[in-house]
């Protein structure tokens, strides 16, 4: 036990193959986050055909309510967690109860207020699920800490392990359930699941264990951290699920469940690899503020292996929205293919943005990231209200120009303080987003304009593979010479369990 918590609260390699355990812990949340994804398509296939356009509106209805109280849960105390250089075993456990606390807190809160949000949205039903998954707050609260412990100590083999294992029993479980009439209560149970069994492994990895809470002085500035933090991530929350809630409210469920299908769809993949990075980069480079060169660098390594994947996936989706839509949910949700399309475009530069975080969080500047989210979530909100007018399509366009109107500002103030110039950004992206341009047009001209078609399958495999094609040659060109691809390819090797 004593060596489990020198392991957890003494910082023993600070830059001792810090890259070589970086690009491995990365690799790790990258193929266990990859797997999730294709479990979730797998059962997204299987669920859209059990479950109606409208249950699934119903579901989304109560889900973007709950979600501006899923940021808070944790308190950002987390983020507070990986980022500090010492800890004590008195002041995990101090965090652990104030958690705790926090989350029975908004389980009662939830309760209370359910019934005036199935008002709010006309919808009986939605009361039922807000109480229902109201519960997953205090079973997530228990090993927030536990989770964190982990990250800190780049242990991502087995927080890989924990999603993995998390997502199949999850999704197994909500198909067995829709598959007897469950109805939108097999999409609660899927939620409800997953974070019950999340925790309970959670616990079973990480050996710490809370003992009683302690007053020790050095947990305010923990608490001022996370709390500052926190309250960026729930700015960013309550713009993140006020496109749904609006329309959900003025649209109905019908509209919203095709609206939240083609969000999901076109957030999952570029989704996975944000959350899968996000924890692995902050604690990385939370240990090079000493070495601002060695810092700028990896920042534009990592964001350079983002954008070769991150703005392909993006293009492609959004020229070949109509076949991806009808290969994976089927004919009943062809209405969320032109929205899929449009939200397509805005992914990868989304997952652009999200690195964000990793600069503000890991240089403690968690003040600075709240400041920026005041400004960035009121440009959102505007865009969202002013795009409600032109109905979901209207939404779904506001909601994709305006990552493209503020991630210029945004990189700029987030690494200012590290002297990282935008310049340099810009020079590390733009081949990257040309390439993958030229590249959806290709597809776009084949398989739009001149309507290719063989059959569904047929079609996304050749698209695909022409995509991909098509946007390797380009980019090497753009480079003149194999460089991105060869530093992908090594990057991936790195990433395979086993390796050294």
């Amino acid at each position: 036990m004593k060596n489990n918590k020198v392991d957890y609260f003494i910082n023993k390699n600070k830059t001792q193959n810090l890259n070589k355990k970086a690009i491995r812990s990365g690799g790790l949340s990258v193929i266990s986050r990859m797997t999730s994804h294709i479990i979730k398509t797998g059962s997204i296939f299987v669920l859209a055909r059990l479950i109606s356009p409208e249950e699934f509106g119903i579901f989304t209805m109560a889900f973007s309510f709950i979600g501006f109280f899923i940021i808070l849960n944790d308190l950002g105390l987390t983020d507070a967690v990986i980022q500090k250089e010492k800890l004590t075993h008195s002041q995990i456990s101090s965090l652990f109860w104030i958690n705790l606390l926090f989350s029975s807190s908004i389980v009662l809160l939830l309760i209370i207020i359910a019934p005036y949000v199935g008002r709010f949205f006309k919808e009986s039903e939605v009361t039922i699920i807000v109480i229902l998954l109201s519960f997953s707050f205090i079973i997530a609260g228990s090993s927030i800490q536990h989770r964190g412990l982990l990250k800190r100590n780049l242990q991502f083999k087995e927080i890989a392990i924990i999603e993995v294992i998390a997502t199949i029993l999850c999704n197994i479980i909500a198909i067995i359930l829709a598959f007897f009439g469950w109805s939108y209560l097999a999409l609660v149970a899927r939620q409800l699941s997953r974070i019950l069994i999340i925790s309970i492994i959670a616990w079973y990895f990480c050996k710490w264990r809370p003992g009683i809470p302690k007053y020790d002085p050095e947990i305010k500035p923990l608490i001022t951290f996370g709390l500052q933090s926190l309250g960026n991530f729930f700015i960013n929350n309550i713009a993140f699920n006020l496109d749904k809630t609006l329309i959900g409210r003025f649209f109905g469920k019908a509209q919203l469940g095709f609206y939240h299908k083609a969000y999901h769809l076109a957030a999952l993949p570029t989704n996975q690899l944000s959350m899968s990075l996000f924890h692995v980069s902050v604690s990385t480079l939370s240990k090079l503020n000493d070495d601002p060169e060695k810092y700028r660098k990896y920042y534009l390594s990592a964001l350079e292996v983002i954008a070769f994947i991150g703005f392909p996936i993006s293009f492609y989706i959004a020229v070949m929205s109509k076949y991806i839509i009808l290969l994976l949910i089927g004919s009943k949700w062809l209405p969320s293919a032109e929205l899929f399309s449009i939200l397509g475009l805005g992914a990868g530069i989304q997952l652009i943005y999200s690195t964000c975080g990793w600069l503000h969080v890991s240089q403690g500047k968690a003040k600075r990231w709240l400041r920026w989210g005041i400004v960035a979530s009121i440009f959102i909100i505007i865009a969202i209200i002013v795009g409600l007018f032109f109905g979901l399509k209207g939404v779904a366009v506001a909601y994709t120009a305006i990552y493209y109107i503020i991630v210029g500002p945004a990189l700029y103030y987030a690494g200012k303080p590290m002297n990282l110039k935008l310049t340099s950004i810009v020079s590390v992206l733009w081949r990257y987003f040309i390439a993958s341009v030229i590249s959806g047009l290709c597809c776009w001209i084949v398989f739009v304009y001149y309507n290719y078609s063989i059959n569904i399958v047929l079609n996304v495999l050749i698209s695909f593979f022409i995509y991909s094609i098509s946007y390797l040659i380009i980019l090497t060109f753009l480079y003149m010479s194999l460089k991105p691809i060869l530093q992908f390819i090594s990057i991936m090797k790195k990433f395979l369990p086993g390796k050294k």
